[in-house]
């Protein structure tokens, strides 16, 4: 059967990716996957309003506390990215009530645990520690520090490393799953889907690197953002998380309008760094209509939007 330890790192894993990836590779709908994105969306007007639009899905900052979702209640837009590490956080904390090493070799696992603050998760697959296997998690209002989840997710693992450790995974969200802590309250929409390989775990069995493929779609107050055919690289360590961006569409604007990551710049050089106090340095690019770029800059803690309306090299409109 999948070993506890793995199950819960994968999940954590797969979960732990969002917005914001030298290598190519889009993300490829699993079975079943009906995401849709609006077809009349159009690219955005080089502006700085729009810019700001872009920062706020990906970058969204947080000067006090825990660097995730306490942060991110504290402010009116979403950072994907943190939203998502946030629920492979729960996720990976409810794993581990599972203790897998009960069932016998393929049987199905079915069972109900309580959440620690009221709420319940179900675990429902079947597969084993040499081949990977699948496994739904169904939250019911699972409270635990103060988050609430609702929703099911649907992962498929395989590639064992060796170690008990599977390589490869596919998640793909079942319904609507919303997270909600405070005022704050998000939901990805169903049928979002992600693709991760992890190329190393550190010496104690945890993700270190790992590279995700994405297409999700999310609701935070009235605004939905989104990234499709995404590819995002990861960095864990000492308490810290880097992340880069290498393709893909930033939806905004209630996704009628997205930018395009612009591969002519090299994100891996200049990452996003998230730390105890939030979003510490790092640099983005993203192409918009009309030959115009948009960049995120983050430095001591502080972002800002710079907007080239016209692609001459000079960003003319900032913050």
């Amino acid at each position: 059967m999948i070993s506890k330890k793995s199950l819960s790192l994968l999940i954590a894993s797969a979960l732990s990716i969002g917005f914001v990836g030298c290598g190519g590779g889009g993300s490829s709908a699993p079975a079943g996957s009906s995401l849709a994105f609006p077809s009349n969306a159009v690219s955005a007007t080089p502006t700085l309003d729009n810019g700001k639009k872009v920062k706020d899905a990906v970058s969204t900052n947080n000067t006090t506390g825990n660097p995730f979702l306490n942060g991110i209640a504290q402010t009116s837009s979403v950072n994907i990215g943190l939203l998502n590490s946030e629920i492979s956080q729960r996720i990976l904390e409810k794993t581990k009530d599972l203790n897998l090493q009960t069932y016998a070799l393929n049987e199905v696992v079915d069972e109900t645990n309580n959440c620690s603050g009221g709420g319940t998760i179900h675990y429902n697959g079947n597969g084993n520690d040499t081949n990977g296997g699948t496994i739904t998690y169904t939250f019911d209002s699972c409270v635990e520090s103060n988050v609430k989840l609702n929703g099911s997710i649907y992962a498929s693992m395989s590639n064992n490393d060796g170690n008990g450790n599977f390589k490869d995974l596919s998640i793909k969200y079942t319904t609507d799953f919303t997270v909600v802590s405070g005022n704050f309250s998000s939901t990805i929409a169903k049928d979002s889907y992600e693709n991760i390989n992890v190329t190393q775990y550190s010496s104690y069995g945890s993700l270190e690197k790992f590279k995700a493929s994405i297409s999700l779609i999310a609701t935070t107050g009235t605004q939905k953002y989104g990234v499709k055919d995404a590819v995002y690289y990861y960095l864990t360590n000492d308490g810290q998380m880097s992340m880069y961006q290498t393709q893909g569409k930033v939806y905004i604007d209630n996704l009628a309008s997205f930018v395009n990551y612009d591969t002519s710049y090299d994100m891996s050089q200049t990452p996003f760094v998230f730390n105890g106090s939030g979003l510490a340095s790092g640099e983005a690019h993203y192409n918009m209509a009309n030959s115009g770029k948009v960049k995120i800059v983050a430095q001591s803690g502080v972002v800002k939007t710079y907007v080239d309306a016209n692609n001459d090299g000079t960003y003319e409109l900032h913050e």
